[in-house]
Order: structure tokens, then C-alpha cells, then sequence
């Protein structure tokens, strides 16, 4: 996931790396379709590493 993000959104900064790590299965889960209509990375996870969705 990481990855994928990184490609999207360009090199992950530490507290985004840190969120997918302690995300759950069901969370991520969610995020490859929503990375296509997420404007930044902090719409997709969350400015405070709380998921926006």
C-alpha cells in the first residue's frame, strides 16, 4: 500500500508511513479505489492520521 500511495502521491512523509502501518485490513481495504479520487494524501488518510473517510 505504501507503494501504491507513493506513486500517487509521491514520497510518503513519516506520519503517513506510520498510518499504514497501524491501519486495519478493512481500512486499506478501502483505500485502492479511493486513492483515484483522493485530491491529496491528506484527504485519503487524514491530516492528523485519522482516515477522512
Amino acid at each position: 500500500m505504501q507503494r501504491q500511495l507513493g506513486k500517487r502521491f509521491g514520497s510518503l512523509p513519516d506520519w503517513a508511513a506510520q498510518r499504514v502501518e497501524l491501519t486495519s485490513v478493512e481500512q486499506i481495504g478501502e483505500w485502492p479505489e479511493a486513492i483515484f479520487d483522493a485530491p491529496s494524501l491528506e484527504a485519503l488518510l487524514g491530516q492528523d492520521g485519522r482516515s477522512a473517510s
